[in-house]
């Protein structure tokens, strides 16, 4: 599992699963509200801020 925060609002966070990086695009599986793998997102590498590994 890995946490994403963002540039522009860094209040903003996704956690999840990284699938993929594909050239200048990062392919992302987050967690819903239940706890549960659900929707895939798809962000520009420039406006992820960091990547955490949760543990």
């Amino acid at each position: 599992m890995q946490a994403l925060t963002f540039k522009e609002n860094h209040t903003n966070f996704h956690i999840g699963n990284l699938l993929s990086k594909i050239g200048n695009w990062t392919v992302f599986q987050a967690v819903d509200s239940n706890g549960f793998l659900g929707s895939i997102h798809i962000f520009k590498n420039e406006a992820i801020n960091n990547k955490n590994n949760l543990s």
